[in-house]
C-alpha cells in the first residue's frame, strides 16, 4: 500500500509538491476534498497512471507533465518511476 507521496513535481497543478511535516500517511481509505483547481483530478490521474497505464500518456507529456515523483510504499520502499512501481505490484 502507498504510505505517502514524498514529492510530485511538474505534474499538472503540482508544480513543486514536497511532503511537509504534519501530513499524515495514507490509510486504507482516504477522502480528498478541496477547492476547485487545487489538484484533486490531477492526483487521481497520477494514481491512474501509476496503477493502470504505467506511464504518462503522450497527450499529458505535451502539456508539461513529467515523471518526477517519489512515493513511499509499505516498509519504507521508495519509487521514483512508474515502471519501478508496476514491477512491484
Amino acid at each position: 500500500m502507498i504510505k505517502n507521496i514524498k514529492k510530485l513535481h511538474k505534474f499538472g497543478s503540482f508544480k513543486e509538491f514536497n511532503i511537509s511535516d504534519g501530513l499524515e500517511d495514507f490509510s486504507k481509505y482516504n477522502l480528498l476534498f478541496a477547492y476547485n483547481g487545487t489538484g484533486k483530478t490531477t492526483l487521481s490521474r497520477f494514481f491512474n497512471f501509476l496503477g493502470n497505464t504505467k506511464e504518462i500518456p503522450q497527450e499529458y507529456i505535451k502539456d508539461g507533465y513529467e515523471e518526477n515523483f517519489e512515493i513511499e510504499y509499505d516498509e519504507g520502499v521508495h519509487f521514483k518511476f512508474f515502471a519501478d512501481y508496476t514491477n512491484m505490484i
